[in-house]
């Protein structure tokens, strides 16, 4: 039974770090997007790239929120 729960606290905890340098990430491709749209002329060559890349990470990003908000944890017994 202990084993169970420290080995999920674990799971958890690297589920956490994980969806934090997703954040991370999120944040710093959305700035970039931002000043792509503030300061057009400014903006690199693979501005376009990055655009889709940031669309795409964040619908992922939202899919897993729902997902993970959806799952239910069952409690256990004793």
């Amino acid at each position: 039974m202990y084993g169970t729960n420290i080995c999920f606290s674990f799971m958890t905890m690297i589920m956490i770090n994980q969806k934090r340098w997703m954040i991370i990430l999120l944040i710093v491709l959305n700035v970039i997007v931002l000043l792509g749209q503030i300061w057009p002329e400014g903006a690199p060559p693979f501005a376009r790239s990055v655009n889709i890349l940031t669309m795409v990470f964040n619908c992922i990003f939202l899919i897993s929120l729902v997902g993970y908000s959806t799952r239910r944890i069952k409690p256990q017994g004793r």
